[in-house]
This record gives C-alpha cells, sequence and structure tokens, in this order.
C-alpha cells in the first residue's frame, strides 16, 4: 500500500487552515505522494455565536478531491498503518504504509519559514485548487485595487487605553494606524488614488477610514475571492495578528504595509518585493505606483 500525505486542517480561518496545507503540500510534492486534504469545509459554529460578519464557510471555494485518494486514505486509516505526525520537510522513506499528517499552525514568530523557499509552486497549486465558482467570482471584479487596506476585526478583541499594542496578541490594528499609511502612501504618489477596504467587520466600524475622499469599501464576496483580490493590490496595509493579511501578502507580488510592533520575519523571500514599515516604504526611490 501506498504511503499518503494528510492535511489535517485546523479548527480555524482560512488563513491558519492553508499554513498546514502549504506545509503537507511541499511534503508530498518532494517525496512524489498523494495529498489528501481535512477540514476545508468544516463549519465554525463561533462566528455564529458572535454575530460576526464573515463566518469562514469555505464550501465550494476549492476543487473537491479524486475519489481514489480518498479511498486510499480510508483504507490506511483502518488498517493499522503506521502515522508520523509533522514529519520535516523534505525526503522521507517509510519501511511501512505510512500516514504522513500535518495538522499544526506553526508558530507567529516565523509563519512561511517552511513556505517560501516554495513559494511559486504554492502560488501554482494553489490556482489550481480553486473552484470554477471561484474563478468566476473573480471574473466580475474587473477592476483591481490599488491599495488595499484590510482591517482584522471578527473576534479580536479592540486595544484598551493604556495597553502597549506591541505586547499585545489578537488584537484589532487601531484604525488611526490605517489612516496614517493611506495618507502617506498618497502623499508619495497622488491624493487621487483611489483604496479599498477588505475587512470582516461592519461598515460602521470602519467609518473613520470612509470619510477620507475617495475611499471605497468592499462589500465581502467568497474569502478566497476576498483574499485573492486583496493580492492582486498594488500595495497590501495589512492587519497585525492576521494569518489571512499574510497569506495575501504570500500570493502578492504587491508592496506590503506592515505594522512596525509586529514584523516577525518575513513573508516571501524575494529580496525585490517590499515588506516593511510605511516609513520604509516612504524613502523607497519610485514615483509612480503602477510601475
Amino acid at each position: 500500500m501506498q504511503d499518503i500525505v494528510v492535511a489535517k486542517l485546523p479548527n480555524a480561518g482560512l488563513g491558519n487552515k492553508l499554513f498546514v496545507w502549504g506545509a503537507a503540500f511541499i511534503f508530498a510534492k518532494q517525496n512524489n505522494l498523494p495529498l489528501y486534504i481535512i477540514g476545508l469545509n468544516r463549519i465554525h459554529l463561533g462566528p455564529f455565536l458572535r454575530n460576526e460578519k464573515v463566518k469562514r464557510l469555505y464550501y465550494g471555494q476549492f476543487n473537491r478531491q479524486k475519489t481514489e485518494i480518498k479511498l486510499l486514505y480510508w483504507k490506511h486509516k483502518f488498517r493499522g498503518t503506521s502515522i508520523i505526525y509533522e514529519p520535516k520537510i523534505g525526503q522521507m522513506k517509510s519501511n511501512y504504509p505510512t500516514q504522513f499528517i500535518f495538522n499544526t499552525i506553526p508558530s507567529w514568530r516565523d509563519y512561511f519559514g517552511n513556505l517560501n523557499q516554495d513559494r511559486i509552486a504554492l502560488l501554482n497549486e494553489f490556482n489550481v485548487l480553486l473552484s470554477k465558482k471561484v474563478t468566476d467570482r473573480l471574473s466580475i471584479h474587473t477592476t483591481l485595487p490599488a491599495i488595499a487596506i484590510h482591517i482584522r476585526m471578527g473576534d479580536f478583541k479592540t486595544l484598551q487605553d493604556g495597553k502597549d499594542f506591541k505586547l499585545e496578541s489578537a488584537t484589532r490594528t487601531p484604525l488611526h494606524y490605517f489612516k496614517q499609511c493611506l495618507l502617506k502612501i498618497r502623499e508619495k504618489f497622488s491624493y487621487q488614488i483611489k483604496a479599498t477596504i477588505f475587512t470582516d467587520g461592519y461598515k460602521e466600524e470602519v467609518q473613520e477610514l470612509l470619510a477620507i475622499e475617495n475611499v471605497e469599501f468592499h462589500e465581502a464576496d467568497l474569502d478566497v475571492v476576498d483574499l485573492l483580490l486583496l493580492s492582486k493590490s498594488k500595495v497590501i496595509v495589512t492587519s497585525a495578528h492576521s494569518s489571512f493579511s499574510e497569506w495575501a501578502g504570500f500570493l502578492s507580488e504587491a508592496a506590503i504595509i506592515r505594522h512596525p510592533d509586529h514584523i516577525h520575519s518575513r513573508i516571501r523571500i524575494e529580496e525585490d518585493l517590499f515588506e516593511g514599515t510605511i516609513d520604509e516604504y516612504m524613502k523607497l526611490p519610485i514615483t509612480e505606483l503602477y510601475k
């Protein structure tokens, strides 16, 4: 019986699921093994209980796997095959039929450390996974964002007065930070450049930014569609702590603006792709956003 690789995706949002999928895909590719993905369509109760706008439902957004791979997985499961959890990325041989299982979200200190060497292969495979429903929805969006601002809200807490944002986790990036970034980018290029807000929050929660001229609110589409639209922007201003933000950057060739208090490691390793603080971005010797 053939060895297989299993990505048991966590009960988490799309970005955290993709970390597990990415590691499993690279291992399967290196060892020429079939990959079975579990948990893409899991229902998350938390967003419903908290009355969040985005419910994190991904059903129908990815292609279904081939039946023979599913059957191979279940044969392994019930025949007492060997199981190895979280094998290191690289080639591995086993003496017995083995399930290599990936199910752990990597440390926030280096989310993409095992992935960014294979970024292009992951980008190509991600596109293969997309369902026709997603590609059809993408084709509707003929105008891509220039400046994309991703504001993660959902179950993130609001920063309390007197708290140091640098020391807080799972906390909403303050709105005044996004406003500062937007105004500086426009100062560098043009005040006429449109900015688009992507958020899992409600429109009334970002009115401070919508009050600025030529800022539009993106009405949420399918989660994967929103992720890809973010990735196709020229500049992405990310939310700290948000794996959704960081995956948009990973899939992108855009400049990525990151909060200075929460830059722990690079998302991409290509030196010609900018990712850093707004102040560092302002020093770049470019004068046109669309170059």
